[in-house]
């Protein structure tokens, strides 16, 4: 993945996120998105890519755990200053883009 599209990929993962706002997506569902719209991206590269918007601050993460039915997903939750990126009232970020996704 090229700087450009893992751009797009974040800035995807965070409008996905201000979908389901106020409340948390899991990753998989992330995945299954970015598969359908022609990225070619695992479960496990969206989970890194959220904990990159995590450490931004952009998004609040939480993991689910059910050992006992084999669940285990990655929630994520956009924060107040990632809502605000996503609807253009933050600045910009030079790492992530949000313009023009739809």
């Amino acid at each position: 993945m090229d700087k450009y599209e893992l751009k797009e990929v974040r800035g995807r993962i965070l409008k996905v996120l201000q979908n389901a706002y106020p409340d948390r997506e899991g990753h998989l569902v992330i995945s299954k998105f970015l598969s359908d719209v022609g990225y070619e991206i695992t479960p496990q590269e969206v989970i890194r890519q959220m904990d990159y918007l995590a450490g931004k601050g952009y998004i609040e993460k939480q993991t689910i755990k059910d050992e006992k039915h084999g669940i285990y997903r990655e929630m994520g939750k956009l924060t107040p200053i990632g809502y605000d990126l996503v609807t253009g009232i933050a600045p910009d970020d030079p790492a992530i883009e949000v313009t023009g996704l739809e």
